[in-house]
């Protein structure tokens, strides 16, 4: 019997056309969210990048144009877009004002990104902005909120009783000058082997600020710019009583003198510890010549270096001589024909030599700027005593001068023979020297000029070889007047050496004072916590200056040497 096979089962049919069809579909649309996540994250990557690029623009400028802040908020600007220029922002891109506080600087840049592949679904163009806030710190103005520093006897009204000093190098240390002397003396502090190791080649500098210019010649002047030795009483060669009624009789025009010159002979040439008294003095075997040297504004103002300096026919650098009046008495050298004094009474402005008779208790131009070449911003007086009569611009080593030279500075437009005040200001950069020598002083000294900030922060002031009085006194820290503070507090100080110190922190007050009780050639450093919250009137000239009590009972002679500086770097970036 032959079997009939049964027909088995059919295979079910492979749909291939549909099934890859399907995957094609699924590889496209799977490419296209891949390549839209490519492209998206290759624009990603370029904003940042593009963002990276703008933080560095708006750090720089930031940084670049801070420096002229508060003073010069014009130039900080124009500074400030020319650096974010620089690095590829410009025009309406960048945008420059003031922080929070004066001393801060916002710049802000908003650049448009055009896009790769954003744009393919609209997203033609991405804005990234980026923000930098620099604050600048530089040296603290210290001394005076107006256009004269030191005492001005022709001036009528309250003196602040003060001059200020400068020592030769061969002084000693502990005499008060505490960076333009290089001896010390045993039991001085910050010295090696005998030498200052805070001597500096540099001298002292102080500040003209220009903020507004006029039609006339800007004038620097200095009042009693030589050193001529006549004690700190002011007693040693000084005329008589008659011989100054004789100056003041004399007949002016007979001797080619300015008219009027003596009239007021028998005040100005006083012996004794009047107004007019600087107290110039020896302090050793030596004379000593000072140099003045005026510098122009720059677009460093973190620097004093490399001002450029001023070399003009009416603005040239000086040093000036020197005279002991035990060698020839001030009348000598003041009276046409008093004695031999080779013509040290004469008066000529135009000769390009300086007598006796026109520095001795006078305020000299040392510089006049014309009106057209005034330029806004900080003109610098840099004072030494290590420069040689011929090159007052270069130190010398071998200039080895010990006295010491008690002046006051002022400037400002010219007006008559003198200056006036308005669009100028005069103070000293961080550090200067001052010389008291009254019977008995409550002064209130304007010490440094504190503007807010939205952060605490801590005033560091330092006073060198304070207290040479006869009696005990005491200093207190005080906030400006127009500050929203009674009073400072939670003040820490301290001296070099160590030792005890009488100190009530609460009211910022150090008492019993004196050199005798440790202070001398020392320096007493005292921290001055300034508040986040505080607050002064910080666009007025005569604002934010924090002052400092100097109560002295009795006779005061004393040369000290102030500085005062803002904790932290004084350039960065806070946002």
């Amino acid at each position: 019997m032959s079997a009939t096979a049964r027909p088995s089962a059919a295979a079910p049919a492979t749909r291939c056309g549909s099934d890859a069809g399907v995957a094609l579909v699924w590889v496209a649309l799977l490419i296209g969210v891949l390549l839209s996540m490519a492209g998206f994250a290759i624009d990603v990557g370029r904003w940042y990048l593009e963002s990276g690029r703008i933080q560095n623009a708006a750090d720089a400028a930031a940084l670049g144009g801070v420096v002229f802040m508060p003073g010069d908020p014009a130039e900080a600007s124009a500074v400030a877009h020319r650096i974010a220029s620089d690095h590829g922002y410009d025009g309406g891109e960048v945008a420059v004002e003031e922080g929070s506080s004066p001393g801060q600087l916002r710049v802000t840049i908003d650049h448009e990104v055009s896009n790769w592949f954003a744009a393919l679904v609209g997203v033609d163009t991405t804005t990234i902005t980026e923000t930098a806030v620099a604050e600048y710190v530089g040296p603290v103005p210290m001394g005076s909120p107006d256009n004269e520093l030191g005492n001005d006897p022709e001036r009528d009204g309250d003196q602040p009783d003060l001059f200020v000093g400068i020592a030769g190098p061969e002084n000693s240390k502990r005499n008060g000058d505490r960076y333009q002397t290089t001896r010390c003396s045993s039991g001085d502090t910050r010295c090696s082997g005998g030498a200052n190791t805070e001597y500096t080649q540099a001298g002292y500098t102080y500040a003209v600020r220009v903020s507004s210019v006029s039609s006339e010649p800007l004038r620097i002047q200095v009042y009693d710019p030589a050193w001529v030795e006549l004690g700190n009483n002011c007693d040693r060669g000084m005329p008589s009583s008659t011989q100054r009624a004789a100056l003041a009789a004399l007949d002016e025009a007979a001797h080619g003198l300015p008219d009027g010159w003596f009239d007021d002979a028998e005040e100005r040439y006083r012996p004794g510890r009047t107004f007019w008294c600087t107290g110039d003095n020896m302090a050793g075997s030596t004379d000593q010549r000072t140099s003045y040297v005026v510098r122009a504004p720059d677009e460093t103002p973190w620097r004093d270096d490399d001002n450029p300096i001023i070399d003009t026919a009416t603005c040239r650098p000086t040093t000036m001589p020197s005279w002991r009046l035990s060698d020839s008495t001030a009348h000598d050298m003041l009276h046409p024909t008093a004695g031999p004094a080779d013509g040290q009474w004469v008066v000529d402005p135009d000769d390009d030599e300086w007598t006796f008779a026109e520095v001795f208790r006078r305020w000299v131009t040392v510089c006049e700027v014309p009106a057209s070449q005034v330029h806004l911003g900080d003109y610098l007086v840099q004072i030494r005593t290590n420069a040689s009569p011929g090159s007052p611009t270069a130190y010398d080593a071998s200039v080895r001068t010990s006295g010491q030279n008690f002046f006051s500075l002022r400037a400002g437009m010219a007006s008559g023979e003198g200056v006036t005040g308005d669009g100028v200001a005069l103070f000293g950069r961080g550090r200067m020297a001052i010389y008291a020598n009254v019977p008995g002083a409550d002064t209130s000294f304007t010490l440094a000029r504190v503007l807010p900030a939205p952060r605490d922060r801590t005033l560091i002031v330092e006073m060198f070889d304070v207290g040479d009085a006869a009696a005990n006194g005491s200093i207190r820290v005080l906030p400006p007047a127009d500050a929203n503070l009674g009073s400072f507090s939670d003040c820490n100080f301290e001296r070099d050496g160590g030792g005890s110190l009488t100190v009530n922190a609460d009211t910022c007050t150090l008492s019993n004072v004196r050199a005798s009780n440790g202070y001398n050639g020392r320096t007493v450093t005292v921290e001055v916590p300034i508040p986040a919250g505080y607050d002064c009137a910080e666009t007025s000239p005569t604002g934010c200056w924090v002052t400092l009590l100097a109560d002295f009972p009795s006779e005061i002679t004393d040369f000290t040497t102030w500085s005062a500086s803002i904790d932290g770097d004084p350039v960065r970036l806070v946002e």
